[in-house]
């Protein structure tokens, strides 16, 4: 049943990134101990193995220009971001849930959140991608950039191999999440909605695939990220 779970909340991490056509890319050179994912034969994923984002996982179906244009340069947090509060953060978490489980509620779910706030949650998890992707990634040029994360984050790793490589893959997954997510909420915060309901048409493509595991595992997946995902956004990145 762990087993089966932490590749449920490894395929959530990949699924938001597939969404919009794959990882978005990291500056500096990546690892060379790098793991490279098999190519799926078939669109129905292994639960037990789900793909990696941008290795292998679901290819471009539509105009890739949305979702180039939506990650151009200057999308990034904004240089004047305001950080985030206790209150903000517990929003941010319900925010963030419903992009998990319920992507077709999840424009109106941001639109209840007053415009001041949206733009500090945008800003928020768009810092945070960057730090996130920069941890993930210990070998790019530069000063190594440290995250600690909660020790409840470890339910949510698959452990497979060495506890470090699960980690900073974690981290790689996650950056590219908070960058889907906060891109999200800034587009909507917009009034730009195009690009944000392609993804959310694949985020639920994705969700429904994972149902495949069974009504257990998938309850247990849900009551997980429940439970983590709330703890991680309340200690995760303070300085952001």
């Amino acid at each position: 049943m762990k087993k089966a779970i932490t590749a449920l909340v490894s395929l959530l991490l990949a699924a938001g990134l597939s969404a919009c056509w794959g990882e978005p890319e990291v500056v500096g050179p990546k690892s060379k101990d790098d793991p490279i994912a098999p190519k799926p034969e078939q669109p129905k994923p292994d639960l037990e193995r789900p793909p990696q984002p941008g290795k292998g996982g679901p290819k471009p179906t539509g105009d890739t220009e949305a979702g180039a244009s939506f990650f151009a340069p200057g999308t990034g947090a904004p240089a004047d971001h305001k950080p985030i509060g206790p209150e903000d953060r517990a929003e941010l978490a319900q925010v963030y849930l419903s992009f998990a489980e319920d992507p077709e509620g999840f424009i109106g779910r941001v639109n209840k959140v007053a415009p001041d706030r949206q733009q500090r949650l945008a800003g928020y998890l768009l810092c945070a991608a960057s730090r996130l992707q920069a941890a993930g990634n210990p070998d790019r040029a530069g000063a190594p950039v440290q995250i600690e994360l909660p020790v409840e984050a470890r339910e949510l790793m698959r452990y497979e191999g060495a506890p470090d490589k699960a980690r900073t893959m974690f981290l790689r997954q996650l950056g590219g999440e908070f960058l889907i997510v906060g891109r999200s909420i800034q587009s909507i915060s917009e009034g730009d909605t195009e690009t944000v309901e392609q993804i959310l048409s694949r985020q639920q493509q994705n969700l429904e695939m994972m149902k495949l595991a069974g009504p257990e595992e998938f309850a247990e997946w849900s009551a997980t990220i429940r439970r983590v995902f709330p703890i991680l956004f309340a200690r995760l990145i303070p300085e952001c």
